[in-house]
């Protein structure tokens, strides 16, 4: 230990009171393999320092403290997309609920109008991916969060109005048809088992159909099985020993010409033709052989109808768009809108949708802006009025020509304030002097 301390340098008497010796050539090396990493890391934390403050990078703000309340619309919005981005029904929610506070005399607030009605289109998709799935509850509890002040509101209470009624519906054939199933009706449940599949829900139409159908053919093997037992005291009757046999062979003939009669109306082409096909297809009993052809036919044919349904929607909202005006922009989103979730179509109705949206912003930003050109020509022209009197609410005020023009020691209190954060050209004015 002595040497230890004498090796740096270090009195060993005392060696929680040790004087250090600056010039012990172990320190100096010390010192000089310590600095040595120091001095390559400098010019590196420099260099970072350096683009950081040419490039201006900013602070982004915490979104997870903002609120509606927040006197920075520009953050509010950040915010909102970001919380939008996450796609959950209570995201969509505050996101809304941020860029409402916007005033509507601020520049930001079509921007944050044109948000509000992308938003609450996802709240009405969420809520309708919902309902499709068998969550009644949940998807009346989305649709609700929609605000009063969009037009999406009004397609959101038609759209809970039908997934009630549809629902109801559903309700009462379900238990139609298990009534009938404790009355060994079999063909009663088929008939109201086929008629869920005609509902527009999916959950109905798959999930509680198939579940019928399973139930179905559950009671009627229960049924021949019974029948079965009570012929086995009498093993000199064979029509008894072989009805299990015959009743497999009779369904697996019925579903053979099920599907031969739906294939040949399909091959029709028509909406109408395909309806009666997917009707005939879905009397193949489940658990027969050809029930999972069955299912794949009505499936694709579904399809093939939802199609032609839906493509004379999306044929005329093209030819309104294709105008390119704000109305016909308009008409075309509510006539592609038209289009439900899960249908066929929905995909390439949403995506145009949401084009003609944008597009819809652009023009009305482009009509502001020759509204407030025309104004401060017409201003320049008279010579008197200020065209900042008649700009629209929702873009900021720009001095008149008049007021440019003024004495400079007006204008010099003015070039301090904080330049406007979106400020329009006006043609007319004329440049500033500079001293």
């Amino acid at each position: 230990m002595p040497n230890l301390f004498r090796k740096f340098g270090l009195r060993s008497d005392r060696p929680y009171l040790a004087n250090l010796d600056l010039n012990h050539p172990y320190l100096t090396k010390l010192t000089l393999w310590l600095g040595i990493p120091a001095m390559l890391l400098l010019p590196s934390g420099l260099g970072v320092w350096a683009v950081a403050q040419l490039f201006g990078l900013p602070e982004l703000p915490k979104c997870l403290t903002v609120s509606w309340t927040d006197d920075n619309p520009a953050t509010r919005l950040y915010c909102a997309e970001i919380s939008a981005d996450r796609y959950t029904p209570q995201d969509l929610q505050e996101a809304i609920q941020l860029v409402s506070s916007i005033s509507h005399d601020h520049p930001l607030r079509p921007e944050s109008d044109r948000m509000i009605q992308k938003w609450s289109a996802n709240l009405l998709q969420l809520g309708e991916a919902a309902y499709q799935d068998g969550k009644l509850e949940e998807a009346l509890s989305i649709a609700e969060k929609i605000p009063d002040n969009v037009r999406t509101r009004t397609l959101a209470i038609d759209r809970m109005q039908k997934w009630q009624d549809t629902w109801k519906q559903a309700e009462e054939l379900y238990e139609e048809a298990q009534t009938k199933l404790q009355d060994r009706n079999w063909f009663g449940v088929m008939v109201s088992a086929r008629r869920l599949l005609t509902l527009d829900n999916r959950y109905w139409a798959t999930t509680q159909h198939q579940e019928l159908m399973r139930q179905l053919q559950v009671a009627k093997e229960g049924s021949e099985k019974q029948i079965l037992a009570r012929q086995k005291s009498k093993p000199l009757s064979s029509p008894a020993q072989n009805f299990l046999a015959r009743i497999n062979q009779e369904q697996t003939a019925e579903a053979k010409a099920h599907l031969g009669k739906a294939r040949s109306l399909a091959s029709q082409g028509d909406s109408a033709a395909l309806q009666s096909a997917i009707g005939e297809a879905q009397q193949v009993i489940f658990g027969s052989d050809g029930y999972e052809e069955a299912q794949q036919l009505i499936s694709r044919w579904r399809q093939q109808v939802e199609v032609i349904e839906d493509r004379p929607h999306l044929d005329r909202a093209m030819a309104l768009a294709s105008k390119d005006n704000e109305a016909d922009l308009q008409a075309a989103i509510a006539e592609a809108n038209q289009i439900s979730w899960g249908r066929a179509l929905y995909d390439e109705a949403n995506s145009q949708v949401e084009r003609w949206r944008d597009r819809v912003f652009e023009l009305e930003t482009a009509a502001r802006n020759q509204q407030l050109n025309e104004m401060s020509r017409s201003s320049e022209l008279t010579g008197g009025g200020s065209a900042s009197s008649y700009q629209p609410a929702s873009l900021p005020a720009q001095p008149s020509p008049a007021e440019i023009e003024g004495d400079r020691s007006a204008v010099e209190p003015i070039q301090n304030e904080p330049i406007n954060q979106f400020p329009v050209d006006l043609p007319s004015a004329s440049p500033i002097a500079q001293p």
